[in-house]
């Protein structure tokens, strides 16, 4: 038989102070949880940091709670990277699928498009039709 994917608000709200507890004892940032139950729990900035999900009734998780606290326990220990407990990373305006089976995007990779986005708006500007006459004289 499958693990229940629901827990109450208040099963949740432990299991968060837990988490934040266990992130400080291993210097990870506590703000991680809060990211994580994000994309897990599905629940908001504002309902986390007011707590207002502690006296629901029901709340649908993407994972069996005791996956997530083995996920969670991987991170504290490993420094199992928190896109890989999500399943799901933010890049540019997507929302990419992550595995352990593929590499995380960068920040830098972002970066790196801008950077060429920019340069390739910069040739627009100057005439590329130019370079390209001068490169067909040299290969004449």
């Amino acid at each position: 038989m499958s693990e229940e994917k629901v827990v109450s608000g208040l099963e949740l709200w432990q299991w968060r102070n837990a988490a934040i507890n266990g992130a400080k004892l291993a210097d990870v940032s506590p703000m991680e949880v809060d990211w994580i139950l994000q994309e897990v729990a599905g629940l908001n900035t504002l309902s986390l940091r007011l707590e207002l999900f502690k006296d629901r009734s029901q709340i649908p998780l993407t994972m069996p709670l005791s996956k997530l606290n083995q996920l969670w326990q991987k991170r504290l220990q490993e420094r199992l990277p928190v896109q890989y407990i999500t399943g799901i990373t933010p890049w540019r305006n997507f929302s990419l699928i992550v595995s352990p089976a593929v590499l995380i995007p960068r920040p830098e990779t972002e970066l790196l498009i801008d950077l060429a986005v920019e340069a390739v708006q910069g040739y627009r500007g100057a005439g590329v039709q130019g370079c390209r006459g001068e490169n067909s004289k040299l290969s004449s």
